[in-house]
């Protein structure tokens, strides 16, 4: 009796103690004077959510604040000020995440969640030669994030849709690329794709000839992902100006860029609405008024004036697959694109780039990772450049953290 009466009262201790501890800590967070509220809300009934989990990860530190939303969709947070990633989560819901700054005092972040589509449909097919109905194997359907090839009889099958419209493009070599609307139902929905062969007139009238066709073949950006690593070499002529830099994305707002230029170096940093520079000796905050191109700039005059010649029909441009390679941990499509002898200086490139062909993560899919060579001239400054662009860790969770000194 007397035992377990000692140990009944070493138990009331203990739990006192933890108690103490713990209310000690959350006192000491509670004194930091900063904390984050909110309401969240189903952007389609405009109700309240409960029950989402609510995340606050520091950028700097690498302290994680939790908590929830109650019956009312409200949630309280004490955390320090500081650079956080907010994330929300809850089954069945789209996740939103976003980069903030939290000063001292309350701070406020509303937002809205989105329930996940339901995927009732499926979609067949086939995707046939205009001209005499033939059946096209090996032709590429691309509905929104979804991809699937044709087989040896033309057909093809998508499982797990959503309901909607969706832009959809078919593809296969020796034909143009076609791009429609489908229009998807709960159920079994069935559709016939007719593709031109290429070199067929096209009957299309109107302003729509004038529009430049897209290649049976083309790539996408790495930067509509936001989330990305980059390092471009350039060298302009004919001055032999040699411009390298070094550039990484964690979004929109957040990018750090190096450059070694042939008259200058030094190293930028976009967070928010704020830009840092640092000279060689340290950093400091600039006016971004006085910051005439984004942090991209650099590599986008090359990587967008390549796109376009690759991406669209130009009789003087001529485009070839030549073959498969691993580059920068992708698996990839070669291809060399170059200016035949009757084309004018702002289209003459020599250049070769590697696709990614990523049919397992459809966001990597047909995007570039690597682009080397000739750009075409520049008839303004009257130069031409060699280029090698290299794109990594695309989609990859990049971090870009503010160094010492940076307040």
């Amino acid at each position: 009796m007397k035992k377990s009466f000692k140990r009944m009262v070493l138990l009331v201790i203990l739990t006192l103690l933890m108690q103490s501890l713990l209310l000690a800590g959350c006192s000491k967070v509670k004194e930091s004077g900063t904390a984050l509220v909110g309401i969240v809300t189903d952007v389609e009934k405009q109700s309240p959510i409960y029950d989402v989990k609510i995340e606050l990860k520091s950028t700097t530190s690498n302290k994680v604040y939790k908590g929830r939303t109650d019956t009312q969709g409200r949630y309280k947070i004490f955390c320090e000020d500081g650079y956080y990633i907010i994330k929300a989560t809850k089954a069945g819901y789209s996740d939103y995440e976003r980069n903030i700054l939290l000063g001292k005092g309350t701070n406020q972040e509303d937002f809205y969640l989105s329930k996940l589509l339901e995927k009732p449909c499926s979609l067949t097919g086939t995707v046939v030669n205009e001209t005499n109905n033939k059946p096209i194997a090996e032709a590429t359907i691309q509905l929104g994030s979804n991809i699937v090839k044709t087989d040896k009889s033309g057909k093809f099958k998508m499982e797990r849709l959503p309901v909607g419209e969706f832009s959809t493009w078919v593809t296969a070599p020796g034909y143009e690329t076609l791009n429609t609307m489908v229009n998807l139902t709960r159920g079994l929905n069935a559709t016939t794709f007719k593709l031109k062969p290429l070199g067929k007139e096209n009957s299309t009238a109107g302003s729509a000839q004038n529009e430049p066709k897209r290649n049976i073949e083309y790539a996408v950006s790495p930067t509509y992902l936001e989330d990305y690593v980059a390092h471009s070499i350039r060298i302009v002529h004919p001055d032999n100006e040699r411009h390298e830099y070094w550039l990484t994305s964690q979004d929109r707002y957040t990018k750090y860029l190096k450059y070694d230029e042939y008259i200058e170096r030094g190293e930028y940093l976009y967070i928010g609405n704020k830009v840092y520079r640092n000279d060689g000796k340290s950093w400091k905050e600039i006016d971004p008024a006085n910051v005439t191109f984004q942090p991209d700039t650099p590599i986008q005059i090359d990587l967008q004036g390549v796109l376009y010649l690759f991406n669209f029909e130009d009789p003087v441009i001529e485009i070839k697959e030549i073959g498969k390679e691993k580059v920068n941990g992708y698996d990839t499509r070669k291809f060399t694109i170059k200016s035949k002898p009757q084309a004018p200086k702002e289209k003459t490139i020599d250049a070769m780039i590697w696709i990614i062909g990523s049919l397992e993560d459809p966001r990597l899919n047909r995007v570039i990772t690597r682009i080397k060579g000739k750009t075409a001239y520049d008839t303004t400054t009257n130069t031409w450049a060699d280029v090698e662009i290299n794109f990594t860790n695309i989609g990859g969770g990049n971090v870009v953290k503010k160094p010492e000194g940076i307040k």
